[in-house]
C-alpha cells in the first residue's frame, strides 16, 4: 500500500477522480520533492546536492544586469489604503477576508495572522493579488511570477514544539486554481537558489502536520544561499527566541522585491533581487489596541545576490524603515492601525531589543539529521 500524505484535508497522492479534470503535466504539482529529479531528497548530508549548481557566465552577466537590481512596485496589485480611526478587531478583520472571499469560519480562525492589515486589495478573484488563507497563514500570490507577493503570519508559543522539518513534502498549493502558473522543485536544480521559506518551517514545528504546510510553493521564493542560510536565518531564530524563551507574540510580514527586468531560472521563473521582512513583537494577550509608535518593531531588507551577502552577516547590517520596503514594492503597511500610529512605525529602523537566552539545559531543536532548526 503506498504512503498517503494527507494535507489541509485533501488527499494529495491518491483518488485520481478528484484531479481528473487537471492537465496530465501537472501531477508534478502533487508530488514535488526538493530535487534529485523526482526522487526523495538524502538525508545524510546537509546540504542539498541538486540545488549547488555552478555560476554560469550567463548566470553572472542576468546577475549584474542593472535591469535586475531596479527595483520595480509588484504588477497587477492593488495597494491597500486608508486607516481606520480607531485600531481595528480580528473581528473586522475577519469580516475583510469575508468580503474578499475567504469563507467565514476560516476567516475567522486567519484573522490573527493579518493584525498588520492586508497590504494589497488581495482577493479571491485576482490572478496577480491571489488571496489564500490558512488558519495558520495569509499570502497574497501572483500567477505569473509565481511567487507570493506578501505573507503574514503570527508565531505564538502554541506554534512551536518538536516536529521536525518536512523537506521531502514539498507541494503546490492546493488552494491555487488548477490555471495558475506553479514553481517545481526542478525549476530551482542547479540554479544558484534555494527554495526559500518565507513563512519558517521552524515557525510551525507543533505537529508534522503543521509543519508540512509550511513547504507549500505559495511560501516560496528563489532566494540566494547565503541570504537564506545566514542573515535572513538568524532574523528567523531571533523572532522564535523572543517567542520561545521571552513568551511574546511575533506579528510578521515578508515578501520579495523584483527589479524591472528580473532574470529567471528553470522554466523562466523570475527571480527577486532582495527580500524584505517586518516583525513586530507584542506581550501574550496584546492586542491592535496595544500597539503604539513605540511597540517593538525590526523591517529588514536584504539583498537576493551570493556576492553582496555573506551566511556571516548579522541581520541588522540590512536594517531599513517599513516606508522604503513601500517605496520598492508597492505595498501599503499597518492598515490595521490608527494613521498616526501606522506612520510612526513607518519611519523606523532599529535591531530590536536583544533576544532572550535559551535555559543552558536545553539544547537547540534539532530536525532528523542533527541539523539545527533555522530556516
Amino acid at each position: 500500500m503506498p504512503r498517503l500524505w494527507i494535507l489541509l484535508g485533501l488527499p494529495l497522492l491518491s483518488c485520481p477522480s478528484v484531479y481528473a479534470d487537471r492537465p496530465a503535466p501537472q501531477a508534478l504539482r502533487w508530488k514535488a520533492p526538493r530535487g534529485n529529479a523526482g526522487q526523495p531528497p538524502p538525508r545524510n548530508t546537509p546540504e542539498w546536492v541538486a540545488f549547488n549548481g555552478q555560476a554560469s557566465a550567463a548566470y553572472l552577466a542576468a546577475l549584474a544586469d542593472p535591469g535586475h537590481h531596479q527595483p520595480a512596485p509588484l504588477a497587477g496589485i492593488t495597494p491597500a489604503d486608508g486607516h481606520p480611526a480607531s485600531a481595528a478587531s480580528t473581528a473586522s478583520l475577519a469580516s475583510q477576508l469575508t468580503l474578499r472571499g475567504i469563507p467565514p469560519q476560516l476567516a475567522a480562525r486567519a484573522a490573527a495572522h493579518v493584525l498588520l492589515g492586508l497590504p494589497t486589495g488581495a482577493s479571491r478573484g485576482e490572478s496577480e493579488d491571489f488571496l489564500v488563507a490558512r488558519k495558520d497563514v495569509v499570502l497574497s500570490y501572483s500567477s505569473s511570477r509565481r511567487s507570493p507577493n506578501w505573507v503574514s503570519w503570527t508565531t505564538t508559543p502554541e506554534h512551536l514544539g518538536t516536529a521536525g522539518r518536512s523537506d521531502d513534502s514539498w507541494r503546490a498549493d492546493p488552494s491555487l486554481p488548477s490555471n495558475f502558473q506553479i514553481i517545481t522543485f526542478h525549476d530551482f536544480e542547479v540554479s544558484g537558489h534555494d527554495p526559500g521559506h518565507l513563512l519558517p518551517s521552524a515557525d510551525r514545528t507543533r505537529s508534522r502536520r503543521d509543519n508540512m504546510r509550511t513547504y507549500l510553493t505559495s511560501n516560496t521564493v528563489p532566494q540566494g544561499f547565503h541570504t537564506n542560510r545566514g542573515p535572513w536565518a538568524q532574523l528567523e531564530q531571533y523572532a522564535r527566541d523572543h517567542v520561545r524563551h521571552g513568551g511574546l507574540e511575533a506579528h510578521v510580514l515578508a515578501g520579495p522585491v523584483y527589479g524591472a527586468a528580473p532574470f529567471t531560472i528553470g522554466d523562466s521563473v523570475p527571480v527577486p533581487n532582495a527580500t524584505w521582512k517586518i516583525l513586530l513583537l507584542l506581550e501574550r494577550g496584546q492586542t491592535l489596541k496595544d500597539v503604539t509608535a513605540h511597540t517593538p518593531l525590526v523591517s529588514v531588507l536584504m539583498p537576493n545576490d551570493d556576492s553582496a551577502v555573506q551566511q556571516s552577516d548579522p541581520y541588522t547590517k540590512y536594517l531599513t524603515t517599513p516606508a522604503e520596503i513601500e517605496r520598492r514594492t508597492g505595498l501599503r503597511f499597518f492598515t490595521s492601525l490608527p494613521a498616526n500610529v501606522a506612520d510612526a512605525l513607518r519611519q523606523r529602523s532599529e535591531a530590536g531589543p536583544p533576544a532572550p537566552r535559551p535555559p543552558e539545559h536545553q539544547p537547540p531543536a534539532t530536525n532528523a539529521t542533527n541539523q539545527p532548526l533555522t530556516r
